[in-house]
């Protein structure tokens, strides 16, 4: 569009789309009314150069051609093999036939044990590591239910509510949808943890960003593995726990 004004009214699909959510961000939503600052003109211009198919990235996220938020999620995943040979010895199949990650959940100071009965629990639905799990929990939200980030991500595992819309301020319930959406991460970047835990914090489309930018870790992936490391070294409590 270079230097030109843009014309809301003559505007069709996916540019009327991006437009208005442009309008919307630097005026309020007076869409009726697109202003042509330079500012908007730039955010549009940026956003359109995104398009790819019927999506474009707007703010970081993506979108679908009418505004909502492209659900990344719902892309179907193979099952990956499981390596039998790769498994720690406390690995304990509670399935015959059904791979599981193994089953190791440690006590170390600082790290509550409040809820190793649900983080087990969701933990093998997933088929995730439980320290992983408790160590993510450790650095969202030091283990507290009723955390809420400034934007606007919720409790232990600080869910984002666009995930899940019953009560995240229900350990279970954010639990589950935690473990859910680690699991999505690590089979999107085929089980690499320090990828998947950059999904988890930056979502999986911020993740491909960083790493197409050259960014192989951020500070949050490295604190988590930390924590990870801290608890596989610190005493086993799984037969501790009811």
């Amino acid at each position: 569009m270079g230097g030109e004004n843009i014309s809301f009214s003559k505007l069709s699909g996916i540019y009327k789309t991006i437009a208005s959510m442009c309008d919307k961000k630097e005026v309020g939503g007076n869409e009726d009314q697109f202003v042509n600052s330079g500012r908007e003109k730039r955010l549009y211009n940026q956003a359109c150069s995104t398009i790819k198919g019927n999506t474009f990235i707007f703010y970081g996220e993506t979108y679908n051609q009418d505004g909502s938020i492209y659900n990344y999620i719902e892309k179907p995943k193979p099952e990956k093999p499981f390596d039998w040979n790769t498994a720690i010895p406390t690995f304990i199949p509670t399935t015959i036939g059904v791979p599981q990650a193994p089953l190791k959940l440690c006590s170390k100071e600082g790290y509550s044990d409040k809820y190793d009965s649900l983080i087990l629990k969701y933990a093998g639905k997933y088929d995730l590591e439980p320290n992983m799990v408790k160590a993510i929990m450790k650095n969202e939200s030091s283990f507290n239910p009723n955390a809420k980030s400034y934007v606007g991500c919720i409790g232990l595992m600080q869910v984002n509510p666009r995930f899940n819309k019953g009560n995240l301020y229900d350990p279970e319930t954010n639990i589950a949808t935690g473990c859910k959406i680690y699991r999505e991460c690590l089979d999107e970047f085929d089980g690499n943890h320090t990828k998947a835990l950059m999904a988890y914090n930056q979502g999986i489309s911020g993740a491909k960003r960083s790493l197409r930018k050259g960014i192989n870790s951020t500070t949050y992936s490295r604190k988590v593995l930390e924590s990870y490391q801290e608890l596989n070294a610190a005493k086993n409590n799984i037969n501790n726990i009811a």
